[in-house]
């Protein structure tokens, strides 16, 4: 798991930072994943995320959870994808004047 990968991470800066592991969704082969594909698609080819809608509203709700208490975000792969996304959306909806959901920095 991510948590697990991040554990040395995550041990080295103990009660500095208060770290959260959100699930995906989506169960795969491998375990969860943020989005569906068919079979043989990969995430930087697909013409569309099946699912991505679902993981977008678990990371809004994570986020105001925390009340905008939020520094950065980590993601690796498909988690990494969604929050880039994410971002760009977000960066667009500043540029609009709409409320921003996201923090201002992501890793």
């Amino acid at each position: 798991s991510f948590r697990e990968r991040l554990r040395p991470l995550t041990e080295r800066t103990g009660d500095a930072i208060e770290w959260n592991f959100l699930e995906a969704p989506h169960s795969s082969g491998e375990g969860f994943a943020w989005w569906n594909l068919a079979p043989g698609e990969r995430s930087f080819n697909a013409k569309s995320y099946e699912g991505v809608e679902r993981s977008r509203e678990i990371i809004k709700t994570a986020f105001d959870e925390c009340q905008g208490d939020v520094h950065g975000i980590v993601g690796f792969s498909q988690g990494a994808i969604l929050m880039a996304m994410m971002i760009a959306q977000e960066m667009r909806a500043r540029v609009s004047g709409e409320d921003a959901l996201l923090p201002r920095k992501a890793v």
